[in-house]
């Protein structure tokens, strides 16, 4: 259904493409996501602002996730990595697929599975268009991302943006 291969964006690295054809309104992918919360990262993952993860973490208010931790981000390790941003090129967008939580309903005093479920699953992205064999999935990553890499862009701008 999807595949890696050279980004349409100059000096982007990989992407993600329709490998069928994806009608407005889909999943792009079939499989939710489970997202895994990074809570004060920083603080016990000294290593972590060198790290390649560090370029891909989306905002932890998005789901709720700044309310445990004084700092925090979430990770999403399907398209939410793995998708190129450009803003005027989004044609996917990130869904929440609302699922059963079981959790809820354990016993506390009882049931050793007690806080093995997560409330972060269940999200996935939907096509804003329909996409064709061949076309790129981009996400909308914010205007806060790009903050701190216009270098990235003054490339972009120079070797693609010629008039």
């Amino acid at each position: 259904r999807l595949y890696m291969a050279p980004s349409s964006i100059p000096n982007s690295g990989l992407g993600i493409f329709a490998g069928v054809d994806i009608p407005s309104k889909s999943f792009a992918d079939l499989n939710p996501q489970c997202v895994i919360p990074l809570l004060d990262i920083q603080d016990h993952t000294p290593l972590y602002d060198n790290s390649i993860l560090s370029n891909y973490p989306w905002i932890g208010a998005s789901k709720g996730v700044h309310l445990e931790a004084n700092s925090t981000a979430l990770l999403y390790p399907n398209l939410g990595m793995l998708a190129n941003s450009h803003l005027g090129l989004a044609n996917v967008q990130q869904e929440d697929i609302m699922r059963p939580r079981f959790d809820m309903l354990a016993n506390r005093t009882l049931n050793p599975g007690v806080g093995a479920m997560t409330s972060y699953d269940g999200f996935s992205f939907v096509t804003d268009t329909d996409l064709v064999v061949g076309d790129e999935l981009f996400v909308d990553y914010g205007e806060g991302y790009f903050h701190g890499r216009e270098k990235v862009w003054d490339t972009f701008f120079s070797n693609s943006c010629k008039l």
